[in-house]
């Protein structure tokens, strides 16, 4: 989910991506509701579980994809 995060971010980016922008609320916002569906849709696969762990990692690459993102955001506008 880092890398997932890191290229929607860049994706989306017009130009300097700020932390608290709309835009970078609301893919935060879809990024977590994606790894959460995921987790869960594996409730409904027989040899897959679902884990609170897995969620957990999931959560934290997107955490740290948004804050690679920004600070290369924040080196290469200057």
């Amino acid at each position: 989910y880092f890398a997932l995060a890191f290229l929607s971010f860049l994706t989306f980016a017009k130009t300097e991506i700020r932390i608290w922008s709309k835009r970078v609320i609301i893919l935060t916002i879809c990024l977590i509701a994606f790894a959460a569906a995921d987790e869960t849709h594996q409730l409904l696969i027989v040899a897959r579980y679902f884990s609170i762990y897995d969620m957990l990692a999931d959560f934290l690459g997107i955490f740290f994809g948004i804050i690679f993102t920004l600070l290369l955001n924040r080196i290469f506008a200057k």
